[in-house]
């Protein structure tokens, strides 16, 4: 029985309902004597049923109180509850239900599902009790308790010593529980550390594969969510391990494809494999095949290189409190170089590529990588790392120290580290920490900014191909500086291998030999597939791209919106989905797929046509989430083509990006566009949504400010200030090129000399003269300048500026 998302309903419509099944809702509050035989009176009005759904009522305790009544009753059958939104609250009349349950121990429950989130538990007792109760209860394998503003300080109604801080981790020994959603709360810093310390317990055998504490207040740190994955992984293999020796059916999991353990964000995702999965199970069957695989035997731990990318987007200037942009460096050549050279070598060696953050380091070093390529900004002072939304978090050398330490053991972490930095100075601060840190060999390569630096990049392959094929670290350092050399003809004083009274005739790896050689497949690689490729000579949106990544993480909807057109809003979107997609590893708990849709396909739709839709289908196709094809026909209707991909999203973490939607004019007039938001927004939880366009879809004015509840946060894009728009002009003219390099470096000092950060011009008529000239900071019109600008105009431009 199913009656939802009704709230116009009274509770006399609900007690006439329960009336009729015979039952008599006055008696909710008379639970039968616990030490006497049940009321026979009580006509369970449950008893036939095996699944109840009243979700998004907003009954309130009374009416729910009647409920939890009946399914405590000795003969209810009900095995699956959904009470969710429903304003329960601090539910009074529930906890005297439940308090007399605990007292009585004859009475069996046999509930295997309950779902309460969205009830707002954490203002009373009730979610103390709730888990109190659970622990009665003996075949419960579904507990979601997520969105209900639990902090763990809440007491038991009866005892104000016992509180649910000190009840959850109790739930972790639950040898039942297969799924516990605890998100979207506020355990504040002591329950997660009482919680996290039950994860860790020794004493504890991980046996929850469904466990969610993401989108919590404050935010778990990224050192708890790799202890969460952990903890996940571990008890799929329990689950697995258990029923493969005993056969036990009671110990069956959704899903135990150790392939899709690694992210708790995969949750509800099920595939014709996980319906086999669970027969299999349900009927005791075996599969010869488990028994007959040889296990995954790793390569030795000194056999891996871990590559941690930083490249933060902004820092705060704590004066002002204005994000201030770091320029974006061309990290992806630099990671199509080291990919490239390791396949050259071809030897048996492990390469990741991951986000530079504190806790992706911790994560490498626990990893026992021996090897680590070092990537960042430089500092005369700092390490520059990347927090969780990609702006800058700094590393002094003894928090580096510090960190590294608990891992040294009788050796560094790591044996060799290359520290690669973006610099106009030979700086060497980095490389010195880690030297200091313990680190035998490290090798410090200075890259020039701006420009792409060819000596770099080919001494790093020539450096690694060595160092991979079993050479030490000194013959390998010499074969990169004579490629340098060779290839360049450029100095090689940037290059510097350290300690220099070092032994460095040190070999890091066997050099071990393989056929055709593959980086491992990633996540973040199924999806990148499906994106359109890295916009180039993407500049001066720093500050931009950080503040739509930080918005679409933190916010459902959002519109990327600019009424002028070529001022860049698709470039944008594409950056900021490649950003997302390359921080997967820390950004995953929030969003986990990204679907890109071109709505531009659909400039010629009509009301039957969907084109938008039909893309979106096919990528999901794509990606694996659906398997039916026959959607993919034109002739589909809306309606179940909308139901298809929602249900495909469910429960999913995915971010959908429509681009170019005001060339879809057709699919806003005859409201398909909000239609397939009210239906994603009203059945799914965690799918997020951005439409690029010239205006929002939302229409205040008409009363019109959301979609099912969600509501529509506008990013505005501006042009490129002043700096931007010469570095932009300066890459694209032909003039600026055939003079040279020193021309460019020209037109920087002069940007330099006025910082270049302004968009307007007070009583500065000559600089406004350029930038109007230039295009106005609108990307295509800075691209149409600088194509098509005569030698004399650009050189009567540029005369006599000493600005």
């Amino acid at each position: 029985l199913a009656i939802i998302n009704s709230p116009h309903l009274e509770e006399k419509n609900f007690s006439d309902l329960f009336d009729k099944m015979g039952f008599d809702p006055a008696l909710h509050h008379t639970y039968p004597n616990p030490t006497g035989p049940p009321n026979s009176h009580l006509h369970n009005p449950l008893k036939s049923l095996r699944y109840l759904d009243l979700s998004g009522n907003a009954l309130g305790h009374i009416v729910c109180s009647t409920i939890f009544g009946a399914i405590c009753s000795s003969n209810s059958s009900l095995v699956g509850l959904d009470l969710s939104n429903n304003k329960i609250g601090k539910g009074s009349s529930i906890v005297s239900i439940l308090q007399n349950f605990s007292l009585n121990q004859t009475r069996a429950c046999i509930l295997e599902r309950l779902n309460l989130a969205s009830n707002r538990l954490g203002s009373g007792h009730l979610g103390t009790e709730i888990v109190n109760f659970v622990d009665k209860l003996k075949k419960l394998k579904a507990l979601n308790l997520s969105d209900n503003f639990l902090s763990g300080d809440e007491h038991l109604g009866n005892n104000e010593k016992i509180l649910l801080k000190h009840k959850l981790p109790g739930l972790l020994q639950n040898s039942t529980l297969l799924e516990l959603d605890l998100s979207k709360n506020v355990l504040n810093s002591s329950t997660l550390s009482i919680f996290f310390a039950g994860i860790n317990s020794k004493s504890n055998a991980a046996t929850i594969p469904f466990l969610h504490v993401d989108g919590n207040t404050p935010s778990l740190t990224e050192s708890q969510v790799e202890q969460l994955r952990l903890y996940i992984k571990h008890s799929r293999i329990n689950r697995v391990s258990n029923y493969i020796q005993t056969g036990n059916v009671n110990t069956s999991t959704d899903d135990i494809d150790e392939e899709e353990i690694a992210s708790p964000s995969n949750r509800g995702r099920r595939s014709a494999e996980t319906y086999e999965a669970d027969r299999v199970i349900r009927t005791g069957e075996r599969n010869s095949a488990i028994h007959n695989s040889k296990p995954y035997v790793a390569r030795d731990a000194d056999e891996n290189v871990a590559v941690l990318f930083s490249s933060p987007l902004v820092w705060k200037d704590r004066r002002t409190e204005k994000l201030r942009p770091i320029e974006m460096t061309d990290q992806e050549l630099e990671r199509r170089t080291l990919i490239q050279a390791f396949k050259e070598a071809s030897v048996d060696i492990e390469l990741s590529i991951d986000t530079c953050t504190t806790s992706r380091l911790q994560h490498t070093m626990a990893k026992r990588c021996k090897c680590l390529h070092f990537s960042s900004p430089a500092h005369h002072a700092r390490l520059i790392f990347e927090d969780d939304r990609i702006g800058m978090q700094f590393m002094t050398e003894e928090e580096l120290q510090q960190t590294m330490n608990p891992y040294c053991g009788s050796d560094a972490p790591f044996r060799f580290v290359f520290v690669s930095q973006v610099s106009d100075e030979n700086t060497s601060f980095a490389a010195q920490s880690f030297l200091k840190a313990g680190v035998p060999h490290v090798v410090c390569c200075n890259k020039k900014p701006h420009d792409m630096d060819h000596a770099a990049l080919a001494f790093m392959r020539a450096f690694y191909i060595a160092l991979g094929r079993g050479e030490t670290v000194k013959i390998s350092f010499e074969i990169g500086c004579q490629a340098v050399s060779t290839a360049s003809n450029q100095p090689v004083d940037k290059f510097k291998l350290l300690p220099e009274d070092g032994d460095h005739n040190r070999a890091i790896f066997r050099g071990d030999e393989i056929p055709g050689w593959q980086m491992s497949p990633t996540d973040a690689s199924k999806f990148e597939c499906l994106l359109p490729s890295r916009p180039e000579h993407f500049l001066g949106r720093e500050v931009d791209t950080y503040s739509v990544v930080e918005y679409v993480l933190s916010r459902r909807f959002v519109s990327l919106i600019a009424r002028v057109s070529g001022i860049g809003r698709s470039s944008l979107a594409k950056v900021v989905c490649h950003s997302i997609v390359d921080r997967f590893s820390t950004m995953s708990v929030t969003i986990s797929q990204i679907f890109y849709i071109p709505c531009a396909v659909s400039v010629h739709s009509t009301a039957n046509d969907n084109s938008f839709m039909h893309a979106l289908y096919k990528q999901l196709i794509q990606a694996e989430i659906v398997t039916d094809q026959s959607a993919e026909d034109s002739g589909t209707q809306f309606e179940e083509l909308v139901d298809r991909i929602v249900d495909a999203l469910r429960y999913t973490k995915a971010l959908l990006v429509f681009d170019g939607i005001e060339e879809n004019d057709e699919a806003i007039r005859t409201q398909t566009l909000p239609y397939f938001l009210n239906i994603l927004f009203r059945d799914t939880k965690s799918v997020r949504v951005l439409l690029v366009g010239r205006e929002r879809i939302t229409k205040p004015n008409l009363g019109i400010c959301s979609f099912s509840g969600v509501g529509e946060f506008v990013y505005s894009l501006g042009p490129l200030n002043f700096k931007n728009t010469v570095r932009l002009f300066s890459m694209h003219c032909p003039h600026v090129q055939t003079i040279g390099a020193h021309e460019r470096q020209r037109l920087q000092k002069m940007v330099s000399a006025k910082e270049g950060l302004m968009t307007s011009f007070e009583n500065d008529t000559r600089s406004y003269d350029i930038f109007k000239a230039l295009g106005e900071g609108i990307p295509a019109k800075i691209l149409d300048v600088a194509t098509h600008i005569k030698r004399d105009d650009y050189d009567r431009l540029w005369r006599n500026q000493n600005m």
